[in-house]
C-alpha cells in the first residue's frame, strides 16, 4: 500500500525541480492559475453538487451513494487541472497565438532565478498535489481502491491532512489572495 504522504512529496518535489527548470517568473503565473482554479471550484461546487444530485437517478444513488462523490471530485481534479495546464502553458500559447510577435517566454537570467524558482514551484506542488487530496478527503475518499489515512491515525498521510492547504484557505483568504495574485501577475507581465 503506497501512502498518501508519499505521493505528495513526489508531487512537491516534481514541481519544485520544474520550478527550478523555469525560474519563478512563470512559476508565479502557474501559482496563480491555481489559485484562481481553487476559487472557481469553491465558488461553483455546490450548484455543481445539486446538478449531479438531480441528474442522478435514484436507483443508481442506491447501488452507489459514492458515485456522485466520485464525479464531483474529478470534476473538481479536472478544472485545477486544467487551470494549471494553462497556467504553465500560457507563454507557449501566447507565442504561437500571436506567430512569434509577443514572446512571452522570458530567458532565466541567473542562479538565484533558479532558486527563486525552485521555492516557487515547491509551492505549486504544496498548493496543487495538497487541493487534491483536500478534495478526496473532503469526500471522504470515494474511490473503491483508496484508503482513508485516518483509518491509521499514526501514519504521516493521517498527521499531514491538518497541514493541507485549503484547510487554511477558506473565505476570505482566498479571495484575497486572487486578488493579491491578480496584481502581481499584472505587474510581472508588463
Amino acid at each position: 500500500m503506497i501512502e498518501l504522504a508519499a505521493i505528495f512529496w513526489i508531487g512537491v518535489l516534481g514541481f519544485g525541480v520544474i520550478g527550478l527548470m523555469r525560474g519563478w517568473v512563470r512559476e508565479i503565473q502557474v501559482t496563480a492559475a491555481a489559485v484562481l482554479a481553487m476559487f472557481i471550484i469553491e465558488q461553483i461546487s455546490p450548484f455543481v453538487w445539486q446538478a449531479l444530485v438531480a441528474r442522478t437517478p435514484a436507483e443508481i444513488l442506491a447501488t452507489d451513494p459514492l458515485g456522485t462523490l466520485r464525479r464531483l471530485v474529478v470534476f473538481k481534479s479536472a478544472v485545477i487541472m486544467a487551470c494549471v495546464f494553462f497556467g504553465y502553458q500560457g507563454p507557449v500559447l501566447i507565442t504561437w497565438g500571436t506567430g512569434g510577435r509577443v514572446n512571452a517566454n522570458r530567458i532565466r537570467e541567473n542562479i538565484q532565478e533558479g532558486l527563486l524558482g525552485l521555492a516557487v514551484g515547491l509551492l505549486n506542488g504544496y498548493v496543487i498535489v495538497g487541493a487534491l487530496w483536500w478534495y478526496l478527503h473532503v469526500s471522504q475518499y470515494p474511490f473503491p481502491w483508496m484508503v482513508s489515512p485516518l483509518t491509521f491515525p499514526d501514519s504521516s498521510s493521517a498527521a499531514l491532512i491538518a497541514f493541507l492547504p485549503l484547510r487554511f484557505l477558506a473565505s476570505p483568504w482566498l479571495e484575497i489572495l486572487v486578488v493579491v495574485f491578480f496584481l502581481i501577475v499584472i505587474v510581472i507581465l508588463v
